[in-house]
Protein backbone atom coordinates (compact mmCIF):
# COMPACT_ATOMS: atom_id res chain seq x y z
CA UNK A 1 0.00 0.00 0.00
CA UNK A 2 1.37 3.35 -1.05
CA UNK A 3 -0.34 6.55 0.00
CA UNK A 4 0.11 9.87 -1.73
CA UNK A 5 -0.93 11.89 1.29
CA UNK A 6 -0.86 11.23 5.00
CA UNK A 7 -4.54 12.13 5.21
CA UNK A 8 -5.38 9.18 2.92
CA UNK A 9 -4.06 6.68 5.47
CA UNK A 10 -6.84 5.08 7.47
CA UNK A 11 -6.34 3.54 10.92
CA UNK A 12 -7.18 0.06 9.56
CA UNK A 13 -4.50 0.44 6.89
CA UNK A 14 -1.97 1.55 9.47
CA UNK A 15 -2.74 -1.41 11.73
CA UNK A 16 -2.39 -3.76 8.73
CA UNK A 17 1.02 -2.29 7.89
CA UNK A 18 2.17 -2.61 11.50
CA UNK A 19 1.10 -6.27 11.56
CA UNK A 20 2.99 -6.95 8.30
CA UNK A 21 6.09 -5.17 9.60
CA UNK A 22 6.07 -7.22 12.81
CA UNK A 23 5.77 -10.46 10.81
CA UNK A 24 8.64 -9.41 8.53
CA UNK A 25 10.71 -8.65 11.62
CA UNK A 26 10.04 -12.11 13.06
CA UNK A 27 10.98 -13.75 9.75
CA UNK A 28 14.19 -11.72 9.55
CA UNK A 29 15.06 -12.70 13.11
CA UNK A 30 14.77 -16.39 12.15
CA UNK A 31 16.84 -16.08 8.96
CA UNK A 32 19.41 -13.33 9.50
CA UNK A 33 22.42 -13.56 11.82
CA UNK A 34 21.96 -11.66 15.08
CA UNK A 35 24.32 -10.73 17.86
CA UNK A 36 23.59 -11.20 21.54
CA UNK A 37 26.69 -9.43 22.85
CA UNK A 38 29.08 -6.76 21.57
CA UNK A 39 32.26 -5.48 23.18
CA UNK A 40 35.63 -3.93 22.46
CA UNK A 41 38.77 -5.86 23.40
CA UNK A 42 41.33 -3.15 24.17
CA UNK A 43 44.43 -5.37 24.36
CA UNK A 44 44.04 -6.62 20.80
CA UNK A 45 42.08 -3.66 19.38
CA UNK A 46 39.19 -5.93 18.38
CA UNK A 47 35.46 -5.36 18.18
CA UNK A 48 33.91 -8.67 19.29
CA UNK A 49 30.39 -9.88 18.49
CA UNK A 50 28.92 -13.01 20.00
CA UNK A 51 26.20 -14.29 17.70
CA UNK A 52 23.01 -15.99 18.80
CA UNK A 53 24.20 -19.26 17.20
CA UNK A 54 27.25 -19.31 19.50
CA UNK A 55 29.79 -18.11 16.92
CA UNK A 56 32.20 -15.29 17.67
CA UNK A 57 33.03 -12.67 15.06
CA UNK A 58 35.74 -10.09 15.64
CA UNK A 59 37.55 -7.47 13.59
CA UNK A 60 40.08 -4.70 14.17
CA UNK A 61 38.45 -1.35 14.92
CA UNK A 62 40.66 0.26 12.25
CA UNK A 63 38.61 -1.49 9.54
CA UNK A 64 35.45 0.42 10.52
CA UNK A 65 34.78 3.69 8.76
CA UNK A 66 34.75 6.42 11.39
CA UNK A 67 36.62 4.49 14.09
CA UNK A 68 40.08 5.26 12.74
CA UNK A 69 41.57 7.80 15.11
CA UNK A 70 38.72 7.47 17.63
CA UNK A 71 39.60 7.56 21.31
CA UNK A 72 39.54 4.44 23.47
CA UNK A 73 36.57 5.86 25.35
CA UNK A 74 34.68 6.41 22.08
CA UNK A 75 35.34 2.90 20.78
CA UNK A 76 34.45 1.41 24.16
CA UNK A 77 31.01 3.03 23.98
CA UNK A 78 29.78 0.31 21.59
CA UNK A 79 26.23 -0.92 22.10
CA UNK A 80 24.02 -3.52 20.47
CA UNK A 81 20.46 -2.95 19.28
CA UNK A 82 17.79 -4.88 21.18
CA UNK A 83 17.09 -7.00 18.10
CA UNK A 84 20.79 -7.82 17.73
CA UNK A 85 20.82 -6.79 14.08
CA UNK A 86 23.14 -3.79 14.44
CA UNK A 87 25.90 -2.24 16.53
CA UNK A 88 26.26 1.45 17.32
CA UNK A 89 28.60 4.15 18.55
CA UNK A 90 26.26 7.08 19.27
CA UNK A 91 28.98 9.60 20.10
CA UNK A 92 30.66 8.87 16.72
CA UNK A 93 27.38 8.65 14.78
CA UNK A 94 28.23 5.14 13.51
CA UNK A 95 25.75 2.30 13.02
CA UNK A 96 26.59 -0.99 11.32
CA UNK A 97 24.42 -3.92 10.29
CA UNK A 98 25.49 -7.28 11.75
CA UNK A 99 24.64 -9.19 8.54
CA UNK A 100 26.70 -6.70 6.50
CA UNK A 101 29.62 -6.98 8.92
CA UNK A 102 29.59 -10.74 8.48
CA UNK A 103 29.79 -10.15 4.72
CA UNK A 104 32.87 -8.00 5.29
CA UNK A 105 31.30 -4.57 4.84
CA UNK A 106 32.81 -2.16 7.37
CA UNK A 107 31.57 1.12 5.90
CA UNK A 108 30.41 2.80 2.72
CA UNK A 109 31.38 1.46 -0.69
CA UNK A 110 33.92 4.30 -1.03
CA UNK A 111 35.48 3.26 2.29
CA UNK A 112 35.63 -0.38 1.25
CA UNK A 113 37.20 0.57 -2.10
CA UNK A 114 39.90 2.49 -0.27
CA UNK A 115 40.64 -0.51 1.97
CA UNK A 116 40.94 -2.65 -1.18
CA UNK A 117 43.18 -0.09 -2.86
CA UNK A 118 45.50 -0.03 0.13
CA UNK A 119 45.55 -3.83 0.24
CA UNK A 120 46.42 -3.94 -3.46
CA UNK A 121 49.48 -1.79 -2.81
CA UNK A 122 50.81 -4.27 -0.26
CA UNK A 123 53.99 -5.94 -1.42
CA UNK A 124 55.37 -9.33 -0.49
CA UNK A 125 57.97 -11.75 -1.79
CA UNK A 126 55.19 -14.03 -3.08
CA UNK A 127 53.41 -11.17 -4.86
CA UNK A 128 56.66 -10.00 -6.50
CA UNK A 129 57.47 -13.55 -7.64
CA UNK A 130 53.99 -13.99 -9.10
CA UNK A 131 54.28 -10.68 -10.92
CA UNK A 132 57.63 -11.73 -12.45
CA UNK A 133 56.16 -15.07 -13.57
CA UNK A 134 53.18 -13.34 -15.18
CA UNK A 135 55.58 -10.92 -16.89
CA UNK A 136 57.41 -13.87 -18.48
CA UNK A 137 54.07 -15.02 -19.88
CA UNK A 138 53.31 -11.66 -21.38
CA UNK A 139 51.64 -10.10 -18.34
CA UNK A 140 48.24 -10.58 -16.80
CA UNK A 141 45.94 -12.59 -19.08
CA UNK A 142 43.34 -10.43 -20.80
CA UNK A 143 39.73 -10.96 -19.89
CA UNK A 144 37.73 -12.66 -22.61
CA UNK A 145 34.80 -10.59 -23.82
CA UNK A 146 31.77 -12.72 -24.56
Amino acid sequence: MVFQKWEDLREDDLLEQITKAKEQGLQAKKKEPRAKFASYEVDRDLVVLELTNGCLFCFPSSLVEGLEGATLSDINSIWLSSSGDSIHWDNLNISLSVPNLLLGSFGTSAWMSEIGRKGGKTTSITKAKSSRENGKKGGRPRKKIS
